[in-house]
């Protein structure tokens, strides 16, 4: 069964809005920001947002279909396991949503990002991960005109042992165990229905973070991940 991918604008700018924060906070941190580069990012929206301390910075996004909209980013067609940079070029690479498409290659994909990113510089990776229940049930029945047949939600643990065998780990955050799928349940329930389902989206949004925090054994029932990592 494929259905269309329809999230609730409103439910979702909650969720999400932590994790869209970060690089901007990374950012902030950041003496010096010329080139940021955003793989596999389609528009390149997400790592634009690191220009929020550094609007004087340049935005490259290599994709392989890449989504050019007016946002000042620049587009590469191309794949983020061969990447057309010199050595120690970026200041910045964002990752989000590319890495589970090649679960299998995370090894060359990391280690491509060490060669372009500078000593210093800064790596921020978002990606799904395959243990949520809920997600993993809803993958199994149903697929989205969003998604590839190949992709592949990725364990935590592998992912964390590939970046830590080429970068120093700074912020690892886990998010949503019962939130994630809330965004696209609202739009699919009756008129009536949505107000109370929108309430209950919050419900499991603050649940979750509560569980998150306090719980690390509920960390591995997470949807999805924020790494933030250097190059040392």
């Amino acid at each position: 069964m494929e259905v269309d991918w329809n999230v609730d604008p409103e439910v979702n700018r909650m969720g999400w809005k932590a994790l869209n924060s970060v690089p901007g906070e990374v950012s902030a941190r950041c003496e010096k920001l010329d080139l940021i580069i955003d793989i596999g990012g389609g528009s390149g929206s997400f790592g634009n947002k690191a220009r929020s301390s550094h609007p004087e910075a340049m935005v490259v996004c290599i994709d392989l279909e890449p989504r050019v909209i007016d946002n000042d980013v620049r587009h590469i067609l191309g794949s983020g396991l061969d990447l057309p940079f010199k050595d120690s070029s970026a200041d910045l690479v964002t990752v989000h949503a590319m890495l589970h498409h090649v679960p299998d290659e995370l090894d060359k994909a990391l280690k491509e990002i060490k060669r372009v990113l500078r000593p210093g510089g800064f790596l921020i990776i978002q990606e799904p991960l395959d243990r949520n229940p809920f997600a993993n049930i809803v993958r199994k029945r149903i697929t989205t005109t969003h998604h590839d047949e190949g992709e592949k939600p990725l364990p935590f643990n592998d992912l964390e042992e590939v970046v830590k065998r080429y970068f120093k780990t700074d912020r690892v955050d886990h998010h949503f165990i019962t939130f994630y799928l809330m965004p696209h349940i609202v739009p699919r329930m009756p008129g009536p229905l949505k107000g109370i389902t929108r309430a209950l989206s919050r419900v499991a949004f603050k649940i979750d973070n509560r569980l998150l925090t306090s719980s690390p054994k509920s960390r591995k029932w997470a949807a999805y991940v924020n790494i933030v990592a250097n190059n040392p």
